[in-house]
């Protein structure tokens, strides 16, 4: 290790509700709706909240409510949430947002869920009451579990598209049967009951009328076949009975009728996995369309149509969706970032180099590079397409003229890079070639941050108005559900209301530059 090397370790009447919506937002007033319009909600069950909002025909948003849901540590590696808080959450929103509205509940066509992927619950489908708190995605107590699935001679990644691991819903199903009791002894009496969290969802707001899920959250559970049925061979192997999964329905489809609440009787037709559901929120439908999310990760999904692409640099196989019963099933890849505004809030928590984002964006500024200093932010190793857990942060290049300004537009840039090598995969994976990149999510308020990414990239960044992407693409979904929407075409032919292009202006030479340097870098996180 060089000895300049820094080692760092891991949204009332309806005119009030458009005023308060156009001070929140800075987005287009929507018209005020004239007895004519339709509209569609959107439940969306995050991680750290749940929301619900409201959506016209046009994909405007008209209004939103929105509570935080209490999260348990139970251990540094578990996340557990209370999947009953989901349900009254949802329906104390759906209130809210209505009223905020002021829209006649006749005007409401259908509701669409998005959700947090992979987190489950287990219930007894004669009480409808859980077993255990929900596990949620980035629960890691299943770390053992795991290693025993290794030795089954089970090809996970064909069959399913997904590498073992904890972040998948079987492990922790399994341990939900090994360490609970009255789990076990459901099992025996064929009254328990598994699934992700639109499966509780829609078995809730139907009062236990269906039991299903949509295709997008299944193909994460690491049980279901990408044909689309859960996979015998799997199931037989972990023990894991048919009887206690739901059955796997389209994206968009009319599973049920809200039983209760301010929207009783409005359909629910449709419902995305939040990453898949922020894919067809940007209206990217055809093959070689592809998002990134920068949130506390960064989530690039890239469609490939009605083609399985298996992976050869060790991304993620999943299913976009399938839109309606008859429909075909849609597929995407999928990679991730593990750290980007995770590696901000460090950067601001820890090392205090800044103290507000705006202040970041404007000292990142004040220098035209980062002459010469490469940050690969490797907090909690790196995913794709290095996939190396044991990888560390590094900070090279430091010279006696290095300033915070050149850190920081460093950290930018780590970030860009990574970002940009999940692309790299991502291309070299399938024969498309990427003419512009879709983005949403937190650090999409940092101007200066899409600059770079569109520079290290060498395409467009295009921006939308609407930043609740994943609540508009289970608006989507429910729209195409219901009949809103006759197919994905007019979903594509919506006006997008971009709010920004950003185009990049680095010539080759100085991206090769900058690329070549990144590249002698990141092995520099290995340690070798």
């Amino acid at each position: 290790m060089d000895k300049n090397t820094i080692l760092i370790g891991g949204a009332a009447a309806a005119a009030i509700g458009f005023f308060l919506y156009k001070l929140r937002t800075s987005k287009p007033l929507p018209p005020a709706y004239d007895g004519s319009e339709s509209y569609l909600g959107a439940i969306d069950v995050g991680t750290g909240s749940t929301r619900f909002l409201i959506f016209n025909s046009k994909g405007v948003q008209i209004a939103s409510h929105s509570i935080d849901l209490t999260q348990y540590f139970p251990s540094h590696e578990e996340h557990e949430q209370n999947p009953l808080e989901y349900v009254e959450a949802s329906l104390k929103c759906i209130e809210t947002a209505c009223q905020k509205a002021g829209i006649p509940k006749t005007l409401f066509k259908g509701i669409g869920i998005s959700n947090q992927r992979e987190t489950i619950i287990a219930w007894n489908k004669e009480t409808g009451k859980p077993f255990h708190n929900a596990i949620i995605w980035d629960d890691a107590r299943t770390a053992e579990i795991c290693h025993e699935l290794q030795n089954l001679k089970i090809d996970f990644r064909s069959k399913t598209g997904l590498p073992i691991s904890t972040y998948f819903s079987a492990s922790k199903i399994l341990w939900l049967i090994r360490n609970n009791s009255a789990v076990r002894k459901s099992l025996s009496e064929n009254t328990c009951l598994f699934g992700t969290v639109e499966t509780w969802m829609i078995y809730n707001l139907t009062k236990g009328k269906r039991y299903v899920s949509d295709i997008s959250n299944a193909s994460r559970t690491l049980l279901m076949n990408l044909r689309g049925f859960w996979d015998e061979e799997i199931l037989a192997a972990l023990d894991i009975p048919i009887t206690a999964l739901p059955e796997i329905v389209s994206s968009a489809e009319v599973y049920g009728y809200m039983k209760s609440g301010y929207l009783e009787g409005i359909p629910i037709c449709g419902s995305l996995g939040d990453q898949q559901s922020a894919l067809l929120g940007h209206q990217c439908v055809e093959a070689g369309s592809a998002k990134n999310t920068y949130g506390t990760g960064a989530f690039l999904l890239m469609s490939t149509g009605n083609d399985i692409i298996q992976s050869s640099t060790g991304l993620l196989t999943t299913v976009y969706g399938k839109f309606g019963p008859d429909g075909p099933i849609y597929y995407a890849l999928e990679g991730s970032v593990e750290n980007a505004g995770s590696a901000i809030k460090w950067a601001l928590n820890k090392l205090r180099l800044f103290s507000t984002f705006a202040e970041l964006e404007a000292q990142a500024r004040t220098v035209a590079d980062s002459d010469g200093v490469v940050c690969v932010s490797a907090l909690s190793g790196l995913f794709a397409p290095h996939w190396r857990p044991d990888a560390r942060g590094v900070i090279i290049g430091l010279t006696q003229h290095t300033t915070r300004a050149h850190i920081l537009r460093a950290l930018l840039e780590g970030i860009c890079f990574r970002t940009k090598e999940v692309i790299d995969a991502l291309l070299s994976d399938t024969p498309y070639k990427l003419n512009k990149l879709c983005v949403d999510g937190g650090m999409t308020k940092n101007v200066l941050f899409l600059e770079i990414q569109a520079n290290i990239l060498g395409v467009q960044l295009e921006l939308p108005f609407e930043k609740d992407l994943t609540a508009l693409g289970a608006a989507f979904a429910a729209g195409l559900g219901c009949g809103v929407y006759r197919s994905l075409d007019d979903i594509q032919k919506l006006n997008k209301n971009i709010e920004k292009i950003v185009d990049f202006t680095w010539d080759e030479q100085k991206r090769n530059e900058k690329i070549s340097l990144w590249n002698k870098t990141i092995p520099k996180a290995f340690n070798d």
